[in-house]
């Protein structure tokens, strides 16, 4: 009778942990920051933030001018300013990653893409971002949005007009086949 109580017990026990794990997969996936389960987007960020930046442009309403960018990796001297992670965390999550912003400081207007070493680790570095990115670095020109959206291993961070914003969010979309999560908006220009 007790090796029959013992075996109950265990097989509840081990249940339990299957239904636990099940729930709290789950729960993560449901955060506005979650990866997708697969990669859609292939290559480094050097080549890929370029032909995002070419269909954002071509995505603006008429009369929307598109502002003159620069690219850059991201290194461990630009990573707050450019994601406002620090380096720890950038070399802890990110394989690589590129920025463009406006060549120009008087536009508020900045790109970053980044490869994470893994789905979890781009959920991760999306919550960073969205906590640690400063909107206002510029002083003198603030975007009217900034957020962050997740496809797969890839972080996008947008910061820019609400025209180019919007246009750059539909261009990651069609970039990665649609493969991407919910954008997380972490600022407004109020």
């Amino acid at each position: 009778m007790k090796e029959r109580s013992r075996l109950f017990i265990i097989a509840l026990l081990a249940l339990t942990l299957v239904l636990s794990a099940g729930l709290l997969s789950s729960c993560s996936s449901s955060s506005g920051n979650a990866s997708t389960a697969k990669d859609t987007l292939s290559g480094t960020t050097a080549t890929l933030l370029p032909k995002l930046n070419e269909n954002g442009n071509a995505l603006l309403p008429a009369g929307v001018v598109p502002y003159m960018t620069f690219e850059a990796p991201v290194t461990d001297a630009n990573c707050k300013d450019a994601l406002g992670l620090t380096a720890a965390q950038l070399g802890q999550y990110v394989d690589e990653a590129t920025v463009s912003q406006a060549a120009i400081g008087t536009h508020a207007h900045i790109i970053v893409l980044a490869k994470c070493k893994s789905f979890a680790d781009a959920s991760t570095v999306a919550g960073l971002v969205a906590d640690g990115f400063d909107s206002g670095r510029l002083i003198c020109a603030f975007p009217d949005r900034s957020f962050v959206q997740v496809s797969g291993s890839y972080v996008l961070l947008v910061s820019s007009s609400a025209e180019h914003a919007k246009a750059f969010e539909k261009a990651f979309s069609e970039l990665a086949d649609g493969n991407v999560g919910a954008e997380n908006t972490f600022y407004t220009l109020k």
